[in-house]
């Protein structure tokens, strides 16, 4: 249903921006500190789901988002992201692992209006704005290249994806009160913003009101030759939500649900 996710209890390693980074799964298939290492279920936890930015590609561990926000507020994290997600992926993902977790106190998701087009593919199964499951479309192999290096896609088929972002992030929150967690959508901006992407965080976040955190981050602040979140803007952004989670009960007086 997923599509893909990390295997479990494994530890791989790839070389980023001339280090080497490595990637260690627990027996559930979050990242982890190092092979061996497991994310208790029952401790208080802030959960992290999304992509590779919230997965930490070309982070170390301790470089992290979910990590770096353990770190400040004195709380388990559990990283849950896994690379290429789309937002439907990453709330279905939740969905299946919120269950083990026994005291969660956070559920942080992302939102990156660069990534919309994520969104809008078909040739994966894929969830619509009334969160009914739809198979897959198998185009024609030439249709497929052509619209990949084209990706021009119709105002129907864009309005379509609005809605169904709207309803998976309104969803995930939904996921995260019936637990008594926080619910928080992360909006990494990179420079100034553009019009189109000012359009979808209006039309999606705004307009749906889904709680958000928008951080401005300097284009410096990417890993080098990539255009993922170096250290420092991992860094910046772990620092921002720390500080809209403190002032939360849930973080503050975390108690079992």
């Amino acid at each position: 249903m997923l599509g893909w996710s990390f295997v479990p209890g494994h530890q791989g390693w790839q070389d980023i921006g001339g280090r080497r980074i490595a990637y260690a799964t627990d027996s559930h298939g979050y990242r982890v500190q190092a092979k061996g290492a497991e994310v208790d279920l029952s401790r208080p936890t802030i959960l992290f789901t999304g992509e590779s930015i919230v997965t930490g590609y070309g982070l170390k561990w301790e470089e992290t988002i979910p990590a770096q926000t353990g770190v400040l507020l004195n709380l388990q994290s559990a990283n849950i992201a896994v690379h290429g997600y789309a937002n439907d992926q990453a709330y279905l993902r939740l969905k299946s692992e919120l269950p083990r977790f026994r005291r969660p106190v956070a559920v942080v998701s992302l939102f990156a209006p660069g990534l919309f087009a994520r969104n809008l593919g078909d040739d994966k199964p894929y969830l619509g704005p009334d969160l009914k499951w739809h198979p897959a479309i198998h185009h024609w192999r030439l249709s497929a290249l052509f619209r990949f290096a084209v990706p021009y896609h119709s105002e129907a088929e864009i309005e379509r994806g609005i809605l169904a972002t709207r309803a998976v992030l309104a969803a995930t929150a939904e996921l995260a009160r019936r637990r008594h967690a926080v619910a928080l959508v992360v909006d990494p901006q990179f420079g100034p913003e553009r019009p189109v992407e000012a359009m979808l965080r209006r039309r999606i976040l705004d307009e749906a009101g889904i709680a958000y955190l928008r951080v401005q981050l300097d284009p410096a602040w990417r890993l080098k030759g990539d255009l993922h979140p170096g250290p420092q803007a991992a860094r910046a952004i772990a620092a921002a939500i720390a500080q809209y989670l403190q002032g939360q009960p849930a973080i503050n007086h975390p108690s079992g649900t």
